[in-house]
């Protein structure tokens, strides 16, 4: 297992071994000891699955939950662009952000710190992601920003996007930060 750092601290790529066979393939990409040390503990209490069309942007979003929310995504099928904004006000890279190119069977897997911001795009026809929270969903604090906001200047490939209503509708960037005051 190799995890490297990105230029969102709290933002890591894991790349873990995937042993194929004649068989298919099998990749441990989760135990509750692996990245102690390295990224800090990890407890998940919820996972997820989402499947998507190519062409759709899902995020930025985060929540406000009081013990934060910390995520570890995988994509199981297919392939994104996994992004981390920082909306960490005190951090040295607020406002800025970085990505991950997650593609099924690469061994790739991210880890997203409380604070950050995490939206992915689809690359290839549909894609599935699996994430590992720490924290349960709770809709009253889940808050989200423009994927397409001009201030954050994302480089995304689709340039035309499937967007939910809620992610179309979302707060900027600067009123984000306006509530942070």
């Amino acid at each position: 297992m190799t995890i490297t750092n990105t230029k969102i601290s709290g933002f890591y790529e894991i790349d873990i071994p995937v042993h194929v066979d004649e068989r298919g393939s099998f990749q441990q990409w989760f135990t509750k000891y692996m990245h102690e040390g390295s990224i800090g503990k990890f407890e998940p209490v919820q996972a997820n699955t989402s499947t998507s069309k190519k062409g759709v942007i899902r995020g930025i979003h985060y929540s406000t939950v009081k013990e934060g929310q910390s995520k570890l995504v995988i994509c199981i099928n297919g392939k994104v662009r996994d992004v981390a904004v920082d909306i960490r006000k005190c951090s040295k890279t607020f406002g800025q952000h970085d990505y991950i190119e997650l593609e099924a069977g690469s061994g790739k897997v991210v880890f997203i710190e409380e604070g950050l911001g995490h939206s992915f795009e689809v690359l290839s026809e549909s894609a599935t992601l699996v994430y590992l929270l720490s924290s349960v969903y709770s809709p009253f604090f889940e808050k989200e920003i423009n994927p397409m906001d001009k201030d954050l200047n994302i480089d995304w490939v689709t340039k035309d996007p499937i967007l939910s209503e809620k992610d179309r509708n979302a707060k900027s960037f600067k009123d984000y930060i306006k509530g942070l005051n």
